[in-house]
């Protein structure tokens, strides 16, 4: 499931303001960002995306192929709490294993995914995502258009994310550029000094199918 809860991303993708998602590309251990020249997209012989990364060694180049987590055409459930998604707080949501195939029904509200997004079945999702496109990029490659796709808004003459009302001391904050306030969201998202890593992600776009 594409979880997007924090910085009203996930009401973003519901109201199909956030198109575009971003997830870390894991390369094979002894693989550092920083060594990595370029990425081809590739399909292999079942159809599926694959990436080929062009890799800077003692010994001159080599080549390492890593397969993205979502495919294009997959369908991916948007995680949310049994309680944000209208579950009906009476229906079983979960079977708890109590020994010797003894199984006791657990109603929505009574569920640790009532109130976390964590704990959720996908099949009771009522939204859910169709993967588009996939790239692999540096992190501050993105473009201005992609980062509005992400989940930043123009707002007057300045671009705000949703959520982030407070940035070093300041309230209410509005960037100057998209890519401003991309980063901020980020480094937010995935720790601070994310963006200026600039590390390796696998850039997927989507479509809300319901």
């Amino acid at each position: 499931m594409f979880e997007h809860r924090r910085f009203g991303l996930e009401q973003a993708v519901i109201a199909r303001l956030k198109e575009n998602t971003r997830r870390r590309v894991r390369f094979p251990k002894g693989v550092n960002d920083e060594d990595v020249e370029s990425a081809m997209m590739g399909i292999d012989e079942k159809g599926r995306v694959y990436f080929t990364f062009s890799v800077a060694t003692h010994q001159g180049t080599e080549s390492v192929d890593v397969y993205p987590k979502y495919q294009i055409g997959e369908q991916v459930a948007v995680a949310q709490s049994y309680k944000d998604a209208g579950i009906d707080p009476s229906s079983i949501v979960v079977m708890i294993d109590e020994g010797q195939n003894m199984f006791t029904p657990v109603p929505a509200i009574d569920s640790e995914g009532w109130n976390n997004k964590m704990f959720v079945r996908a099949d009771l999702m009522p939204h859910v995502i169709e993967i588009t496109d996939i790239k692999a990029e540096r992190l501050q490659d993105i473009s201005d258009d992609d980062c509005m796709k992400e989940g930043v808004t123009k707002w007057l003459n300045c671009y705000i994310v949703t959520g982030i009302m407070e940035h070093h001391g300041q309230n209410n904050v509005c960037f100057d550029t998209p890519r401003e306030a991309f980063a901020t969201l980020i480094d937010r998202l995935n720790g601070r000094g994310t963006c200026e890593r600039n590390e390796w992600q696998f850039a997927y776009k989507f479509k809300l199918i319901n």
